[in-house]
């Protein structure tokens, strides 16, 4: 511990205080996709200007494994830079302890290992027992696992060895939100956003009487509220768009669309093209050829996409609905299976729910109603955000609601 208080990372200062701009950056509330950029251009300058920065290279290793894994950039590429960053870390320093943790980084972001992940978190702890990221890494591998309350411990671990940081408490609360345990998650959520009121989480905040309740009112207030011009990363055009939706407004819904310039939305959890949500809004409001053109542009733009991508379950899925809206099953069939198949629960505990819950979906466009049900009730009998509550109001439930095994379900998570 003296060596390592001792250490000096860089004698270069303006190196050095290139690499604290972009910790600044990189730690940002809601990590946008413009910030990593930005902490990537500082750690960059920072191993220009000190070439054995080791220091500053498991930063830029860490930031290329996030672009990656947030999906802002999916190329091997990034997650070759992200490797080839660690390994000069550790050749420069083979016992750096932020090394290990990047490399663990690498590990999960970069391929799901999970369990290398851990082996390295294990190392990077005995020269960093104190850390928070450290406790906030091991606490995202555990909830991919499915470790749920050791997930939970971690990331209260983290809190407590930094309280006054955001991202804690949110995630917390994120994994609380997908467990439902709904009261306790919007508590954390509020304590998150008291420390950093940004739009994103202001719009979670929102989303938890829809998911408890069924209850669009407080989203619907928090929006009337927006400068019409706040839009990161198309957040709030996103979320605009399924609020009129599920409150059957589709005109509106379709103006929410008007306002952003993205082709596309694209989350982790989700990749939707914005011809997609048009065409769920027309085919809800009963206007079929325009809904018909939509999807086909919508499949035309995934098509072209999908083989850049083949491996993106995101884009099966969206394919899949994409299908389905044009009455073509047996290929929306495969393409949401795929999507399962690409990422099952086994995988992935917190993501690989929400395949199986666009198969589900994906049946009920097309009328496949016993598949639907059996898809959905998978969903809502492990982790995931949405209740029974949040389903019923999505108009594409409409074709299920006389269904007696659906009704069955409405009284089994009730």
């Amino acid at each position: 511990e003296k060596e390592q208080i001792e250490a000096v990372p860089t004698e270069k200062l303006e190196a050095y205080d290139f690499y604290l701009r972009g910790n600044e950056y990189l730690w940002r509330p809601d990590w946008q996709q413009d910030d990593l950029r930005n902490a990537e251009r500082m750690y960059e300058r920072a191993v220009e200007l000190d070439p054995t920065f080791a220091l500053a290279y498991a930063r830029l290793s860490e930031v290329h494994s996030r672009f990656y894994w947030w999906e802002y950039d999916r190329s091997l590429e990034r997650l070759r830079q992200a490797g080839d960053a660690v390994g000069r870390a550790l050749e420069l320093h083979p016992g750096l302890p932020e090394g290990h943790l990047a490399l663990a980084w690498y590990y999960y972001w970069g391929y799901r290992d999970y369990d290398r992940a851990l082996e390295e978190l294990a190392v990077a702890e005995r020269g960093l027992p104190g850390s928070a990221e450290l406790q906030l890494a091991r606490g995202a591998v555990w909830r991919r696992q499915g470790k749920w309350e050791q997930a939970i411990s971690s990331f209260q671990r983290a809190a407590s060895l930094d309280p006054r940081d955001p991202n804690w408490p949110w995630e917390i609360g994120n994994t609380l939100l997908g467990l439902r345990r709904y009261s306790e998650a919007e508590s954390y959520f509020e304590q998150s956003f008291e420390l950093a009121p940004t739009t994103y989480r202001a719009i979670q905040v929102s989303w938890v009487a829809v998911y408890r309740d069924g209850d669009t009112g407080p989203l619907r207030t928090l929006f009337a509220d927006f400068p019409p011009d706040e839009d990161p990363q198309g957040v709030v055009s996103y979320n605009r768009f399924w609020l009129e939706f599920l409150d059957r407004d589709y005109s509106a819904a379709l103006d929410a669309l008007s306002r952003t310039n993205r082709e596309h939305f694209d989350f982790q959890v989700y990749f939707a093209p914005k011809p997609l949500l048009a065409g769920f809004a027309y085919a809800a409001a009963g206007e079929s050829d325009r809904a018909q053109a939509a999807f086909e542009s919508a499949r035309v733009m995934l098509e072209a996409e999908i083989p850049k991508h083949p491996d993106d379950r995101r884009m099966h899925s969206a394919l899949g609905s994409a299908y389905a809206g044009l009455r073509r099953k047996d290929e929306a069939i495969r393409e949401g299976v795929m999507a399962v198949e690409l990422l099952p629960i086994s995988k992935d505990a917190w993501v690989g729910p929400y395949a199986v819950l666009e198969l589900g979906w994906i049946f009920a466009m097309l009328g496949e109603h016993d598949s639907a049900i059996e898809e959905f009730d998978k969903y809502l009998s492990g982790a995931g955000k949405e209740s029974i509550e949040s389903l019923i109001l999505d108009p594409r439930m409409d074709s299920l609601r006389d269904h007696p095994r659906f009704q069955a379900l409405l009284k089994k998570y009730e």
